[in-house]
């Protein structure tokens, strides 16, 4: 099965551009400024009460075909994240197994829905550390990650 077939295409040159690059806070009332630095690929790490939320960002490129067609590629209702759902009754402070005895997955949700009110940022400091993958390379295993439907999460050792 391929998940790519029938998506949205990937922008051409998006690889590098923000490599590194820790952005200034954000609410959805920042829209129009966010869209025009986000790239797909970017760790967006969102604030919570206690501790931070991190997702990737992958814009609009898993949002099918037959939904896009009256649609632009910066709307913000199609915009989407992958990130570990950490849903437990111990709330983002959750291990794999889970309280309710199911893995965590990583998943795809609109942009929207995981930051809600919370105050988010570009922060891909972890470039500077390691040297990125392309973008082909980081949604195709978004992709495996989620056909698979499996991953572990520990607050400790892989705080999404």
């Amino acid at each position: 099965m391929s998940l790519f077939s029938d998506y949205w295409d990937i922008r051409d040159g998006m690889e590098k551009i923000n490599r590194g690059r820790r952005g200034k806070y954000m609410t959805t009332d920042d829209w129009d400024e966010f869209i025009r630095s986000v790239q797909i690929g970017d760790c967006i790490e969102i604030q919570r009460k206690h501790i931070n939320h991190w997702c990737i960002f992958v814009g609009p490129h898993f949002y099918s075909k037959e939904n896009k067609c009256d649609k632009k590629w910066y709307d913000k209702k199609i915009q989407q994240v992958v990130h570990i759902n950490g849903n437990s009754r111990f709330g983002s402070a959750s291990y794999s197994p889970s309280a309710n005895g199911k893995s965590n997955i990583a998943q795809i949700d609109f942009f929207i829905d995981v930051v809600k009110d919370s105050k988010f940022r570009i922060n891909n400091d972890v470039d500077l550390m390691e040297e990125p993958r392309p973008i082909d390379d980081i949604l195709t295993v978004l992709g495996n990650e989620m056909i698979e439907a499996s991953s572990s999460y520990n607050i400790f050792m892989y705080n999404c």
